[in-house]
């Protein structure tokens, strides 16, 4: 990709400050932003990059400011993350640790002044989480005219004091809009939603929960601005307007459901009242819609086309959870569980990445576990008290794992992070266990018997992670909590093909005592992953046709 100045790439964990050209922010590392980075060139985040804010005060706000323009290279199971540079949920720590420096929940803390200044025009912002922010988003004033506006979809806004801000201008007579074309937002936690002035446009499909004030104007005025929701949620919402008394035009709204919304402050046509909670929490996701919400099928398809396409591929049902100590013992399958949008009225609200399932510490035993293509499994990391297991799936004695999805129906395995907002305050999930590590599978030969075996097939299966201590997509012959080998026993093999891996880290480990093992790599990208092979296995390993993108170790 050719920029517009000469560009730097972030591979490594570093202090960004002061005024910059171009700049990657790039999947698998983390980034800390102290006092006012300014980057006036092309500003790309790739899917799986970490920006953390110092702390704002005293001295220079934290803020991010972009003169040039966007390139956001996410995706829905890759997102780029921004957050507090104490939160160590994801990403390095970049924060010291030790007995004057415990670990902190970051909930209710405030790092970014504001995470992302945009100063350009006809930006597209999609595939985001921004947390522990003052503000999220600003879109600054702007002179230009005749621009199709702001894109914004597919971002999850949390634990924020100020959503997005809009700022219009104007001068002598003639009025400039900043113009929002946003598309399948979730606000959680976030004290006022949207304000600015002299701003317009149409907001589908947001979900926007615990919220003090839906708008605010600037200054105490709105300034003649204009918002149009559809298909959207609004839940435990104090009020429309902030203290100022600003108003904003929302006659054509239509299509959106309430919970916990004093009827004052609800607006538009076709409303949906909700006669109960609508949403039910699943590890670090707190707003899926349950199974018999009156808010399903009560949207309407007279929204952007293009955003009523992203949801074919989108969900508002939660997966289906097993946790430690489940066992498979009995030969199963897994196929797609959640439901995706197909046609018809859609749901309203925000529309999740799917997980079919959602395991963390499940053990395969004597049995086979197929996973059928298209499905989607999240890998939790939760504290289970004294036995934290450090696994998704774990490939037993006699125990065997096939997934094999296809060329255009990839499997996946995701941590649950890359999908959910991970504000959920009765599952904490990493809090809690800050060494622990994670791997989406795990193989392991254990046992006696004749023969004691373990076997795991993956073809067309797409394995991220977001970059955290110890986030692995497969281990083999090694505790990834404890570091220990483990493996014993006659036989182990092993083939991924056609397999994609983003970001964490690929071990073969030493091992204890094994016969004999078959290792088959054949046509795998690796994207940003480490991968450490231990030369026990050079004598059963074949590597054919593997692709390592840069900053691969």
């Amino acid at each position: 990709m050719a920029l517009d100045v000469p560009a730097v790439v972030l591979d490594y964990a570093m202090d960004l400050t002061g005024i910059q050209g171009g700049f990657v922010f790039t999947n698998g590392h983390t980034i800390r932003v102290v006092g006012v980075a300014t980057l006036n060139g092309t500003t790309t985040f790739e899917g799986g990059t970490i920006v953390k804010f110092k702390q704002s005060g005293p001295g220079p706000n934290t803020k991010l400011v972009l003169n040039g323009p966007v390139l956001c290279k996410t995706s829905p199971y890759l997102p780029a993350v921004m957050t507090g540079d104490e939160d160590d949920s994801v990403g390095e720590f970049v924060y010291p640790r030790d007995a004057q420096n415990p670990f902190i929940d970051p909930t209710g803390r405030y790092y970014a002044a504001t995470a992302l200044v945009i100063n350009s025009v006809d930006t597209t912002l999609q595939h985001l989480r921004i947390a522990h922010a003052q503000e999220a988003i600003r879109y600054e004033a702007s002179f230009a005219t005749n621009y199709y506006g702001e894109t914004l979809r597919h971002v999850q806004i949390v634990d924020c004091q100020q959503g997005i801000t809009a700022l219009g201008v104007n001068y002598y007579g003639t009025t400039y809009w900043r113009t929002l074309n946003a598309g399948n937002l979730l606000m959680s936690n976030v004290d006022k939603g949207i304000s600015g002035r002299y701003y317009r446009g149409t907001v589908e499909h947001l979900t926007i929960s615990q919220c003090d004030y839906l708008a605010e104007g600037y200054t105490g005025v709105s300034y003649y601005s204009t918002l149009t929701f559809r298909n959207s949620i609004f839940a435990n919402i104090g009020a429309l307007y902030g203290p100022a008394g600003s108003t904003l035009d929302l006659g054509a709204c239509a299509y959106n459901g309430f919970w916990e919304v004093a009827p004052q402050h609800r607006f538009g046509s076709a409303q949906r009242l909700a006669t109960a909670d609508p949403f039910q929490g699943v590890a670090q996701g707190a707003h899926y819609l349950r199974a018999d919400s009156d808010l399903r099928a009560q949207g309407t398809t007279g929204i952007n086309p293009t955003l009523l396409n992203d949801l074919k591929q989108r969900t508002t049902q939660a997966p289906v959870v097993f946790v430690y100590p489940t066992a498979i013992t009995t030969d199963t399958t897994w196929a797609p569980q959640v439901p995706r949008y197909a046609t018809g009225n859609p749901d309203l609200g925000h529309y999740y990445a799917p997980l079919d399932y959602l395991v963390t510490g499940v053990e395969i035993w004597g049995a086979s576990l197929q996973i059928r293509p298209g499905t989607a499994v999240g890998v939790w990391l939760k504290d289970l008290g004294d036995y934290p297991p450090g696994w998704g799936l774990l490939v037993e004695a006699g125990g065997g794992l096939s997934c094999v999805g296809g060329p255009t129906r990839l499997n996946r395995f995701v941590t649950a992070d890359l999908v959910q907002e991970a504000y959920n305050p009765d599952a904490p999930a990493l809090v809690g266990m800050p060494y622990g590590g994670v791997a989406s599978v795990s193989v392991d030969a254990w046992g006696s018997g004749d023969p004691p075996h373990a076997i795991l097939e993956c073809a067309f299966t797409d394995f991220a992670a977001l970059s955290r201590w110890r986030r692995y997509h497969l281990i083999v012959g090694e505790d990834c909590y404890e570091g220990y080998p483990w493996t014993y026993g006659n036989y182990i093999s092993i083939v991924l093909r056609d397999c994609q891996f983003h970001g964490g880290r690929f071990i073969l480990s030493q091992f204890g005592v094994l016969t004999s093992g078959t290792v088959r790599l054949q046509n795998n990208l690796f994207e940003r992953v480490e991968s450490y092979l231990h030369q026990e296995w050079a004598a059963w390993l074949e590597a054919y046709n593997l692709f390592f993108a840069p900053n691969c170790r």
